[in-house]
């Protein structure tokens, strides 16, 4: 308790925060910034020592940079600083002479009890340096992350510095592809480890010695339940000049080093999770995310896939090398019976056949997201007979499966009755938007790219609230009005790939039938112009937050300016209640016959629209003066009060 520490004496200066209880001011101070309080400092005496007393909740996340103390503002700083501090981030120290000069400093302040640190674009080529820091830091250290970090580290000796770790990230600049390969541990004096205990996640994005660098780790971390494996991404080094040949970890070495492991995906292009608590969420025994690389070999993956196909949630098949290599895997999905898997994504260049994809669905009794970006599969109506209702399947995203005709499509839909998101890109192929909707009832999310989609004129209900529509020949006025009628729509994306010349109609039209339903976010490209009564009937739209037009594009894939009417744009920004941001990529503002320039739109706009602002931007194009003055390549307006 805070009342312990303070007197009466210390608080006799303290203004306002003399006649409020104790436990409401930290309350008060935790609304303020760590700029704000060091500023609160410079108030007086009193408030100088007891700002740091009463903000301690503010402080104990610190992001520092070489930048980061204002000239003057270092007493009160280090003042604010103590053991209070958890969590501390290092951001670009190029120069490592500054980052070990603000650890110290931070030790000195008494710093000494953080759990996260973080380094995050930060140079540490003298090692034994580094580590003898990290030793004074990590005595309560359990989370460590270096990102895009600008030089080679000593992996054993970092993790040894920091006994209470338990999650170790590290991820190399790849962009500078001279310093990402890193063969050798740099040179550090002293004892090397032989435990680790404690570490739980290994997140490792490098290209670094299998033999020499990455399996000395993993024999050490015999309690590791996630491993993110290095990446020997063989792309990153084309044209470099470089030469490397990443060799996969054997999978039966590392369940043997590592048996406690739940969450494995290792050599190959990932991302590390936005939050490492989804991968904690894994819990009990036994294998339950598996990233399968096709450099372990079909008869490997397929070992510990039939080990662990009793406990797997989450199956994700990634290619190795896209340049060698071009194993069938049909015969291992066929093998597979996976009763708790919930979510199966393949990889780009990943080939098998659609019979055997329809197999192993048939043993997913519970899958909830099926991912297919691998080579094309065509499905006809003797390959989908044999596939089973899946009642859980609520996500299906592919830029591969095509169908023989459209009653095979409709027969595909009929097993999927669970479906929310449909995310499909296939040129070929064509949906009746009335059966989508009539099969689908829990629909929520569709978009299509390359798909004609047709309307037939049959009354539908859908609780639609996302539509995309990319490059969609043939969107006809009869499609998009009944899109319009959707009462649940919220946000839809619609890029014309062929245009009607009733286009201004049919925009009119859409626009007024769409004003009364829930639409927050529309977005349409490839159309030519925006009259006055289109502009004006989106004015009308009550949920509308953001409205984006983009240019069209002719038969040459050559862009043409929007046709924008001007007294239109001018109405609908009058009439909106809602909405926040209008952009126009590639415009020209019209009024009548005549072209109005930019500077007219601008005294325009001060003088009649001052709830708004807006910026123009004519791009790099080469454009005479004349079109320079009329043609806006970006137009973005922007509502400068709250909308109501």
């Amino acid at each position: 308790m805070i009342g312990n520490v303070l007197t009466d004496q210390s608080r006799q200066h303290g203004g306002f925060m003399d006649a409020l209880p104790l436990d409401i001011l930290p309350l008060i101070f935790s609304y303020l910034s760590q700029r704000d309080c060091v500023r609160c400092m410079s108030v007086c005496r009193g408030w100088y020592s007891l700002v740091p007393l009463y903000s301690k909740r503010v402080w104990k996340k610190l992001i520092v940079s070489p930048a980061y103390i204002r000239r003057g503002d270092h007493a009160r700083w280090e003042q604010c600083l103590g053991r209070h501090v958890k969590s501390i981030t290092f951001n670009q120290f190029h120069d490592e002479t500054e980052l070990y000069r603000m650890m110290q400093k931070l030790i000195d302040c008494g710093c000494l009890h953080a759990e996260h640190v973080a380094l995050a674009r930060c140079s540490t080529v003298t090692q034994t340096t580094f580590i003898n820091m990290l030793r004074q830091f990590g005595s309560q250290l359990t989370h460590m992350s270096l990102r895009s970090h600008l030089s080679n580290i000593s992996f054993l000796h970092v993790m040894n510095a920091c006994p209470k770790l338990t999650h170790f990230m590290f991820w190399a600049d790849l962009l500078r592809t001279d310093h990402c390969i890193y063969n050798k541990e740099p040179p550090v004096h002293g004892p090397l480890p032989l435990y680790f205990p404690t570490i739980t996640f290994l997140y490792l994005d490098a290209i670094i010695d299998q033999q020499q660098r990455l399996e000395p780790i993993l024999r050490m971390c015999p309690n590791l339940r996630c491993f993110i494996g290095a990446r020997s991404n063989i792309m990153q080094l084309r044209g470099t000049g470089v030469s490397y040949n990443a060799i996969a970890v054997p999978l039966d070495s590392l369940f043997d080093w590592c048996p406690k492991v739940v969450y494995l995906e290792s050599t190959c292009f990932c991302y590390v999770p936005k939050k490492v608590g989804q991968i904690e969420a894994f819990r009990g025994h036994g294998l339950k995310y598996f990233g399968v690389c096709d450099g372990y070999g079909r008869d490997q993956v397929l070992r510990h896939l039939l080990k662990n196909q009793h406990t797997l949630e989450h199956l994700a098949f990634r290619k190795y090398n896209p340049f060698h290599g071009n194993d069938d895997w049909s015969g291992v999905l066929q093998s597979l019976q996976l009763a708790q898997l919930r979510t199966l994504h393949f990889d780009d260049k990943i080939r098998f056949s659609a019979s055997s994809l329809v197999a192993v669905l048939n043993e997913c009794p519970v899958l909830q997201e099926l991912v297919v970006k691998s080579t094309p599969l065509m499905f006809d109506r003797a390959i989908i007979r044999p596939l089973r209702r899946m009642l859980h399947l609520h996500t299906l995203k592919s830029q591969s499966i095509a169908f023989d005709d459209e009653m095979t499509t409709i027969a595909m839909l009929e097993r999927l009755p669970a479906l929310e998101t449909i995310n499909l890109k296939a040129p070929s192929l064509e949906l009746n938007f009335s059966k989508i909707t009539q099969r689908l009832k829990h629909l929520k999310h569709l978009g299509l790219v390359y798909v004609r989609l047709k309307y037939d004129g049959e009354p539908h209900e859908s609780k639609l609230e996302t539509i995309q529509l990319l490059n969609a020949p043939y969107i006809t006025q009869q499609l998009l009005l009944a899109i319009a009628s959707i009462p649940t729509l919220k946000r839809l994306h619609v890029n014309f790939y062929q245009r009607s010349h009733e286009e201004e109609d049919v925009l009119y039209l859409f626009a007024n039938k769409t004003q009364n339903n829930s639409i927050e976010s529309l977005k349409l490209r490839g159309v030519r112009r925006l009259s006055f009564a289109a502009l004006s009937a989106f004015g009308d739209f009550s949920r509308l937050t953001e409205l984006e037009m983009l240019e069209p594009f002719d038969d040459q894939l050559i862009t043409a300016p929007i046709q924008v009417d001007q007294l239109g744009l001018l109405q609908m920004l009058r009439k909106s209640t809602s909405l926040e941001l209008l952009f126009f990529r590639k415009m020209v503002l019209v009024d009548g016959d005549q072209v109005v320039t930019s500077d007219q739109l601008v005294r325009l706009m001060k003088r009649e629209l001052s709830d708004y602002t807006f910026v123009a931007d004519l791009g790099t194009e080469r454009l005479s003066d004349w079109e320079r003055a009329r043609i806006m390549y970006n137009l973005s307006i922007r509502r400068l009060s709250p909308a109501r």
